[in-house]
């Protein structure tokens, strides 16, 4: 499987379980709420990462070593 693909599906599986334990564990919904979206929220993180172009790292890094010549 491809990364591609690796991280739609982990993403439908930390949901799905999720609603799992919601429903199983209903007293406790609202900690396992905060720890869903924690988990959501690292799950973005990731797409975010993945998405940002290889090019634009380059860039940023080439400008960060030219300014630390510059000093």
């Amino acid at each position: 499987m491809t990364i591609a693909l690796l991280v739609p599906a982990v993403e439908a599986a930390a949901f799905t379980v999720g609603c799992a334990l919601i429903h199983a564990q209903r007293r406790h919904t609202e900690r396992l709420t905060g720890i869903l979206t924690l988990v959501a929220l690292v799950l973005v993180l990731g797409i975010v990462i993945m998405a940002t172009p290889v090019d634009l790292l380059n860039v940023a890094a080439a400008a960060e070593a030219t300014a630390d010549f510059g000093d």
